[in-house]
């Protein structure tokens, strides 16, 4: 499959998302790139610890509205709280 892209962008935007997951990717962990032709486009994936935890990473973008960008992460049974609850318990220990 051939995709018609500004050659220069693609790359940049590659270079981002390859640099953000070797950065943050622990020592031993792994960073993969892939790509996967479907109906009219080419899907490209950056695959880096997130995944690695059993969870995603994805971005939607609305034209006009701008990017949102989400992560998750597997819930478990074990009593959880807000996120602002969890950053105050760990910051205070």
């Amino acid at each position: 499959m051939i995709v018609l892209a500004d050659r220069e962008r693609v790359i940049q935007v590659l270079s981002h998302l390859v640099g953000n997951a070797l950065k943050f990717t622990p020592a031993g962990g792994q960073v993969t790139l892939s790509d996967v032709p479907q109906a009219a486009e080419v899907r490209f994936a950056v695959l880096d610890t997130v995944s690695a935890h059993g969870g995603r990473i994805w971005a939607e973008r609305e034209p006009g509205a701008g990017a949102r960008f989400y992560f998750t992460l597997p819930a478990t049974a074990a009593k959880s709280g807000p996120a602002s609850e969890t950053c105050t318990q760990a910051a205070s220990n």
